[in-house]
Parts: C-alpha cells; sequence; structure tokens
C-alpha cells in the first residue's frame, strides 16, 4: 500500500519502468492537511497498477510530439478524496527537452489524457 510521509510525498514502483517514481499530494488541495482515508489510497493504487494500459498511451502521445528517452518522475495528485474523478497528474523527463519535460492530467476513472503539454500541466 501507499504511506505519505509528513511532506505528503511516498515513493512507489510502477511495472513498466525500473526507476521508482515520487507520488506527492498537490499542496493546493484541503486533502494535503488531512489525514487520508485507506479507501483513497486504494484508487490511486488501483491507477498505478494499471500502468500497463495507461503509460504506453503516454509513451505513444509524447514519441507523436517528438519526446525521446523519456521515463516518468513524479505522480501529482490532483483531487480531493470526495472528488468523482480522481485526477493525477503525470510528470516525465525526457532527453529531447530536459529543461521543460512533459506533463499530462489523467482521468484514471477512463484511464483517458485530460490536458497534455510541457511538465507543469502535470501539477498547475
Amino acid at each position: 500500500m501507499i504511506n505519505f510521509d509528513e511532506s505528503k510525498f511516498a515513493v512507489v514502483n510502477i511495472s513498466t519502468q525500473s526507476k521508482p517514481v515520487i507520488l506527492n499530494i498537490s499542496d493546493g488541495l484541503a486533502l494535503y492537511n488531512e489525514v487520508i482515508m485507506e479507501t483513497f489510497k486504494e484508487r490511486i493504487y488501483n491507477f498505478i497498477e494499471k500502468a500497463s494500459i495507461w503509460y504506453p498511451i503516454c509513451l505513444s502521445k509524447m514519441a507523436s510530439d517528438g519526446a525521446m528517452n523519456t521515463h516518468l518522475i513524479t505522480m501529482y495528485i490532483l483531487s480531493e478524496e470526495f472528488e468523482s474523478n480522481l485526477i493525477i497528474g503525470l510528470e516525465f523527463y525526457t532527453t529531447s527537452d530536459a529543461e521543460h519535460g512533459r506533463g499530462f492530467k489523467i482521468n484514471t476513472d477512463e484511464l483517458s489524457i485530460v490536458e497534455y503539454g510541457l511538465a507543469d500541466v502535470a501539477f498547475c
């Protein structure tokens, strides 16, 4: 399961890459100052477990944009616990644009891309 520290960070592994990923609760959420319920952690975990579905979709989108040698570095929780749609931001490193990277907002229920752009899309 996922264990957040006091700063609302956790390190997780996803099945589609060997490097660990930072999981971060956005400090702009009320959730940041609350105890995170286990049911919400399960929703996040279920998304992580579906990496074999959403990760290739992200790689394909980035490849069509010319991004090369990419890997996921940070996942941002962008929704409150009570919201029906859980949105997670994904920040990717890419050697073709190391300064800006690439970012996604993903609807975890539909496993669909809500927004795509430079890395700041993942957390803004």
